[in-house]
């Protein structure tokens, strides 16, 4: 597969972030959608395929966060998740358009 561009990515910057927060083990926001989404990003050479998710329940995690914030949780999350399934959505095509190497 060829290289991500990560900031022309729909959800592209959320989910940059989120991987550095999973590599420096933090329970984000960001994070939250990675482990939502781990098994995919796995799958996409995003992350290491030795490597398992440092928490579990991502999205009652993120909701939980989103909760300690001011503003309405349910609304944000459904915002982050639409983000995160459009980013899934463009790395399969990519994934799809990648030349194959055998």
């Amino acid at each position: 597969m060829k290289a991500i561009d990560f900031d022309v990515m729909p959800g592209g910057l959320l989910i940059k972030k989120g991987l550095k927060d999973i590599v420096e083990q933090q329970i984000t926001i960001h994070s939250c959608l990675i482990v939502i989404a781990f098994t995919k990003f796995k799958n996409a050479g995003l992350i290491d395929a030795d490597k398992k998710p440092p928490f579990l329940d991502g999205e009652i995690t993120l909701y939980n966060l989103l909760g300690e914030e001011p503003g309405d949780a349910f609304s944000k999350y459904n915002a982050l998740l639409r983000q995160l399934v459009s980013f899934c959505h463009a790395l399969n095509q990519v994934k799809n358009n990648a030349p194959h190497t055998e």
